[in-house]
């Protein structure tokens, strides 16, 4: 299944409209591993529009995956953001901001070449890393990550502001 797959760059809105029904599965996971995210119905369009304006402003890119069949399997949207300056190397960096594949094509072949093709895009606009976060339940993805050569960089923690009073 992994050589039946394709990548393509989105440029119509139909192919817009095809990320955003995979966007809603992604949020749906998301609120299955971390019950206090926000229900999809309630960030929905604002989360789309977020990618859709970030990709365009920031010098970003926003990718398909499709089946044979040409059915949408899967996407990732990433853009430029500002490094946090502690590091040698460019002032920016490639952020991924969302990736996702559906269960039944998951496997690292897919999010690689959507991998490569984000880091290419960067490449060429002279950055040299690409970054991504993902929430801390979500252990899989990390295993994936570090499987494609990612490495941890930072870590976050949270707390909400009435645990500490």
């Amino acid at each position: 299944m992994t050589s039946q797959v394709s990548i393509l760059k989105i440029e119509t809105n139909e192919q817009w409209e095809e990320l955003r029904s995979l966007s809603k599965e992604l949020q749906l996971f998301e609120q299955s591993i971390r019950p206090e995210r926000k229900p999809f119905s309630t960030i929905s369009e604002g989360s789309f529009r977020y990618m859709q304006r970030n990709v365009a402003e920031k010098n970003g890119i926003a990718l398909l995956a499709v089946n044979t069949e040409g059915d949408a399997i899967g996407f990732m949207t990433a853009w430029m953001e500002d490094s946090d300056g502690l590091d040698q190397g460019h002032g920016k960096v490639g952020e991924i901001s969302d990736a996702y594949i559906k269960p039944a094509y998951r496997n690292a072949y897919t999010f690689k070449k959507m991998g490569q093709i984000t880091a290419a895009h960067f490449k060429e606009l002279g950055l040299d890393r690409l970054s991504f976060q993902t929430l801390a339940t979500n252990t899989r993805m990390q295993d994936l990550f570090i499987t494609l050569g990612f490495k941890p960089h930072k870590v976050s923690f949270e707390i909400k502001l009435d645990g500490l009073i």
